[in-house]
């Protein structure tokens, strides 16, 4: 406990040297939904409310999983290039503790990605939820994307800081536009919707969604969000061991 506690204090200082990323992470998809909400005017008052809170959600999700997938990867990666690893390597503290210590970083951005484009859409866009369903539709949120936390383990496995950079572009943009976050899957041909139901963030987006508009859990969302998880954090163990032996 001790060390996680270090391990933890030393997290901090490094979430304090890049502010200017976690802001990047947290600004744009603030701009994207302030800027998209803004155009997007029915007649209808019940349909606007309910597009503008579906974009809240979309853009709150897209904001989270970037920590996943881009902070965490290149966190991990500047580790290794600056011999931080190697001090954890050679010291008391386990690897798991330090895995476990970014890990609770990357949630707590999570967490705060979450309450900024909440406050943002409730102030700004007038989205309108009670207590109740702003802390769910929060828990959710935050709960579905520490699945998404496999996959950025999983790239940081890259050596090369440049090909992750540009892996974990194309497999966010990607992700975002198959899985709903940008436009409705409905808007997608029949294939393209088959294929969109298979990605995490589309389930990511029932995983939330469902609770908000039916007062539900999606099982079915959470378990193929948990699979990826799961199924990603084994393939880095493997591709990792593979690694070391040679």
């Amino acid at each position: 406990m001790k060390n996680l506690t270090t391990l933890l204090k030393m997290e901090f200082i490094f979430t304090k040297r890049a502010l200017s990323n976690f802001a990047m992470g947290l600004g744009f998809p603030v701009i994207f939904f302030v800027l998209f909400s803004g155009m997007q005017q029915f007649d209808n008052a019940e349909i606007q409310a309910r597009v503008v809170k579906d974009m809240l959600i979309s853009m709150t999700a897209f904001s989270s999983i970037s920590f996943a997938l881009f902070s965490l990867p290149l966190s991990i990666r500047e580790d290794e290039t600056n011999n931080y690893l190697h001090l954890i390597n050679n010291s008391p503290i386990k690897l798991s503790e330090y895995y476990i210590a970014r890990f609770i970083r990357i949630i707590f951005t999570f967490i705060i990605a979450v309450v900024v484009v909440f406050v943002v859409g409730h102030f700004l866009r007038d989205v309108n939820m009670s207590a109740r369903e702003w802390i769910m539709a929060g828990v959710l949120m935050v709960v579905g994307c520490i699945t998404f936390l496999g996959i950025g383990v999983l790239l940081s496995l890259i050596k090369s800081v440049e090909k992750l950079s540009l892996f974990a572009n194309i497999l966010y943009l990607g992700l975002a536009m198959l899985g709903g976050l940008w436009w409705p899957t409905y808007l997608f041909p029949e294939w393209l919707q088959n294929i969109s139901k298979v990605t995490p963030t589309y389930h990511l987006l029932e995983f939330v969604n469902k609770y908000l508009k039916e007062q539900v859990f999606s099982f079915t969302s959470l378990g193929v969000l948990l699979a990826y998880g799961i199924g990603f954090t084994i393939l880095t163990l493997i591709i990792k061991r593979k690694i070391e032996i040679k």
